[in-house]
């Protein structure tokens, strides 16, 4: 059985393979100045939030690492201020990324007169066993990598980047996360034995918790229709071992039937029934609340489904009726609720 690891691994080669333009946040160049021209395959490859690094830290030619090279468009930007042979350094695990950013620099050459592909020395390896000599690099930079470490594989990643600093060197990084810990009143409430709704469980952070502390005696019912997530999920309750969660891979709504449903490729977490014009939709199947679980007790529901809690709300009225200790918390998303045909008031 593979690692989550190897599963992002194999999303990336298929990302190199066949490019995503939607795949992360944006694929617009950060970065505008004089000769400076990004090939149209390396913006459709930028598989990042922006620029990781400030042009202000890249004065006196740095030699620069960046970790995880997409298709390459930061090395290029990186090399701007770094036009020395192999002054910068990147680093990635997946062969079909680094061939197809080879070929991305080739090209670059090709629309950059300033340019040499040999800025650049392309290596592959990974964050937690960097192919870099000890205290070498001035500046180092990864873009949404570190965010999917768990906490063991984090440390490593970590002292492996400061292990191939210089003295006094720099590590910018952009990587969504939260800093503050699970609400204690979340874990005194879901108690061992309880039987809990993940109403949107992405790729199971909030099932996986639910799982811990409801126990074997417990059970925790995850609702996910996205099929990029679903696979994460079923990953990450396999490797936790959480034989409690039974998965449904089904949206919410007032009614069981069929919807439409947008992915979010730059966004997964914020796919939903509401759709929008530049976001593809597939064909899922929907359900109450009321039906998926019949009269079964529920103590405890999470909700996040991107505005859609309104119709889910009204598909789970025998839940509500027959449950007078259920506790829930619910994400309130008033424009989405506007878009749904629904509104605040009304929520």
């Amino acid at each position: 059985m593979g690692t989550y690891l190897d599963t992002v691994k194999d999303v990336y080669k298929q990302a190199a393979i066949n490019p995503d333009k939607g795949l992360c946040c944006t694929t617009t160049p950060i970065w505008q100045f004089p000769e400076l021209s990004i090939p149209n395959k390396m913006l459709e490859m930028n598989y990042g939030c922006g620029s990781t690094v400030h042009p202000r830290d890249l004065v006196n030619e740095p030699k620069i690492l960046y970790v995880g090279v997409g298709g390459g468009m930061e090395l290029l930007q990186f090399s701007y201020f770094s036009r020395s042979k192999g002054k910068v350094i990147g680093v990635d695990p997946v062969e079909e990324m680094l061939s197809v950013c080879a070929e991305n620099l080739t090209e670059a050459q090709k629309q950059n007169r300033w340019f040499n592909p040999d800025f650049i020395d392309l290596k592959l390896g990974d964050a937690l066993n960097l192919p870099v000599e000890d205290e070498s690099i001035d500046v180092a930079a990864q873009n949404c990598l570190f965010n999917i470490f768990y906490e063991n594989e984090l440390e490593i990643a970590l002292k492996e980047i400061y292990r191939v600093l210089k003295p006094n060197g720099r590590l910018s990084l952009s990587d969504p996360i939260s800093e503050q810990p699970i609400p204690e009143n979340l874990k005194e409430t879901i108690k061992e034995g309880m039987t809990v709704i993940d109403a949107g469980a992405y790729i199971g952070y909030y099932s996986l918790l639910a799982s811990k502390l409801v126990g074997s005696t417990g059970k925790v019912y995850a609702f996910e229709p996205s099929p990029e997530c679903l696979e994460l999920l079923h990953k990450n309750i396999q490797k936790n071992d959480c034989n409690n969660i039974q998965v449904l891979e089904t949206a919410i709504a007032d009614k069981t039937g069929h919807t439409m449903f947008a992915v979010c490729r730059y966004n997964l977490s914020g796919s939903s029934i509401l759709g929008g014009s530049q976001i593809p939709t597939i064909l899922v199947p929907t359900t109450t609340l009321d039906d998926a679980v019949g009269d079964q007790r529920i103590d405890f529901i999470k909700m996040d489904i991107e505005g859609g809690e309104s119709k889910a709300l009204r598909g789970m009225a025998k839940i509500i009726e027959n449950n007078h200790n259920l506790k829930m918390i619910i994400e309130v998303y008033p424009a989405g609720l506007v878009r749904i045909g629904s509104s605040l008031e009304e929520y």
